[in-house]
């Protein structure tokens, strides 16, 4: 009997340790009407960030409350930890928050906590091949490359024409500038910029669509143009704020693909990699410095992202 008031009075602190709005979300037998609206108070909460925060704390929860076969709010909790988990480390406490909300803003049409966590961990299990980054790919232009050679650790390719637009990826947020739903967000300045000239802020007041992937190279960031400015980007409207137009980097290129968050740790560590596969190659040599590519918007989660390292190469001697 004893055990059975202390199992009681676990489930209840569990209960009432989250908010009315994440219990909802998290819950399988909530409606997805049910679950958007508690996502729409948890993205518009003025305490969002204290919200997210608390979240963000390990709960503690026994091992055999997390794996309980109902759905209680402990085992909800802790699923959603496994898949937040699954991203692995990253850069800093506004990382994590953008990571969490990446989370929850799938729990709407996945059905509840557990329900994402086994599509999260399926596909976290699926071989990091081509096909399935192509599969993780956002329906919208991007620029054209054919397939010279495929080594075990990277492909060669040799990209036509492009253009872009870049600007300095340390650039400030402007007050006056695209409102932003993270302006604390690393290299919000430059997305800020560098959206403000494709949605309408250029000399022609042109809205230009959206392209993908979105480079980051040396200091800059790149937003590809749209391809009717790929064969000369002097076409293109000339902008009215802080940003450049240039050419692309066609020709050939080496590339290595990635799931997951691309931390600067992460990042920096695959570039290496890449440069050392190469040169080990004997076929090819690097002929500049490593870049990235982000195909995804930020709050994509870990398991749907294709991310890049590339690098400029020539063939061997």
């Amino acid at each position: 009997m004893a055990r059975l008031a202390w199992l009681l009075s676990t489930l209840l602190l569990q209960a009432n340790a989250l908010a009315p709005t994440l219990r909802t979300l998290l819950r399988r037998r909530a409606t997805v009407a049910d679950r958007e609206a508690a996502l729409a108070q948890v993205m518009g909460a003025p305490d969002r960030d204290a919200l997210l925060d608390e979240c963000l704390q390990p709960s503690r929860i026994p091992r055999w409350l997390a794996r309980a076969p109902v759905s209680w709010p402990a085992r909800d909790l802790a699923a959603l930890e496994r898949v937040l988990k699954l991203g692995g480390e990253l850069d800093d406490a506004g990382a994590a928050r953008r990571a969490l909300l990446s989370t929850l803003r799938q729990l709407p049409e996945a059905g509840g906590a557990v329900r994402l966590e086994r599509e999260a961990r399926r596909r976290s299990r699926l071989a990091p091949s081509f096909d399935e980054m192509l599969a993780r790919t956002p329906d919208l232009s991007t620029p054209a490359f054919e397939l010279v050679d495929t080594a075990d650790d990277f492909q060669v390719r040799r990209y036509a024409d492009f253009s872009v637009v870049r600007t300095a990826r340390r650039a400030p947020v402007a007050a006056e500038g695209l409102e932003l739903q993270n302006p604390k967000m690393a290299g919000a300045g430059a997305f800020q910029a560098l959206a403000g000239y494709i949605f309408g802020g250029n000399g022609r007041e042109e809205k230009m669509a959206m392209t993908t992937p979105v480079f980051t190279r040396g200091g800059d960031m790149e937003f590809v143009l749209p391809e009717a400015y790929w064969s000369d980007a002097s076409r293109a409207p000339a902008p009215t704020s802080d940003v450049e137009l240039s050419a692309g980097q066609n020709g050939l290129v080496a590339a290595a693909f990635f799931g997951g968050y691309a931390t600067k740790d992460e990042v920096e560590r695959r570039s290496a990699a890449l440069v050392d596969a190469v040169r080990a190659s004997g076929a090819w040599t690097p002929v500049d410095d490593p870049y990235q590519a982000a195909y995804n918007d930020p709050f994509t989660p870990p398991w749907r992202r294709r991310n890049e390292v590339l690098v400029a190469v020539e063939a061997a001697n």
